[in-house]
């Protein structure tokens, strides 16, 4: 979310407030930074106010950014996820195995049957 804001007063603050973002996220500990966008091309990062509101003393794009995960939360994160499906191919394969087994006790057993049946004759 990206908000335009201009001023032509250089002495006063700018406020920049981002009403979207809901009080909740705050609670898990989240370092947000506001970002200002300027057009010579340059990035300013400043820390997020109250009220999740960034101050400027200048013109730009103002956005609020969050780190993103770690490279260990990333990897335990995949590591949960294989997990889960190296369990459900396992689950498929022993069901297959289980069905293939039953498949051929059957036929052992029909066949066992036509065997008796035609020695009584």
């Amino acid at each position: 979310m990206m908000e335009w804001v201009e001023s032509n007063i250089m002495s006063d603050h700018i406020l920049v407030h981002f009403p979207q973002i809901d009080d909740d996220d705050n609670n898990n500990k989240v370092e947000m930074k506001c970002v200002r966008f300027v057009t010579n091309g340059t990035i300013e990062f400043s820390n997020v106010t109250m009220n999740n509101t960034c101050i400027s003393q200048g013109q730009g794009h103002f956005a609020i950014v969050v780190p993103s995960l770690k490279p260990e939360e990333e990897k335990k994160k995949g590591k949960w996820k294989w997990w889960v499906i190296d369990l459900e191919e396992l689950l498929i394969l022993l069901l297959i195995v289980m069905a293939t087994l039953i498949c051929k006790c059957v036929g052992l057993k029909k066949e066992g049957n036509m065997e008796r049946q035609s020695e009584k004759k």
